[in-house]
């Protein structure tokens, strides 16, 4: 049982859902935090700041390539099978759902945040969801001023 159980694991805890994750991380740092913000605090830290080069990767390609990768693996997925030293073993439906139930634990689980944080927090939704997208150190100005520079087109044109 244990080549089985691997091969499962193998399969569902480390494709689709490592690369979903990273999908979300990117689109986290390059369009929530923001390309813009992002490349200042490379700046802060290394006293050069990113090229034009490394600002599309980050905002237009991985974000797209990425999702192309997971869409894909869910467009061609095809039931388990081992071929091992008894032959060609084919998984039960079973199996595959308890797989798909190990891969969707983990990627359900980032918009399961976000959905939790939007209900568990005080005040208006636009409120919640601004204090969500942006950094503790600007929660004060959006009580204080409503306005929320994560809100405005610029930030997510920026590249």
């Amino acid at each position: 049982g244990g080549m089985y159980v691997f091969k499962i694991l193998d399969t569902f805890a480390a494709g689709t859902s490592i690369v979903f994750a990273i999908l979300m991380q990117v689109v986290a740092v390059s369009w929530v935090y923001g390309v813009d913000q992002f490349c200042s605090d490379i700046y802060q830290m290394t006293g050069h700041r990113p090229g034009l080069y490394w600002r599309v990767c980050w905002k237009i390609l991985c974000p797209t390539f990425l999702l192309i990768i997971v869409i894909s693996s869910f467009l061609h997925y095809r039931p388990l099978t081992y071929k091992g030293s008894m032959g060609l073993y084919t998984y039960p439906t079973f199996a595959n759902v308890i797989g798909w139930g190990v891969a969707l634990s983990s990627m359900l689980m980032i918009p399961g945040y976000a959905i939790y944080y939007l209900l568990t927090r005080k005040g208006t939704l636009k409120q919640r969801l601004a204090k969500g997208i942006t950094p503790k150190r600007d929660h004060e100005d959006i009580a204080r001023t409503d306005d929320v520079k994560r809100f405005r087109l610029k930030h997510w044109m920026t590249v």
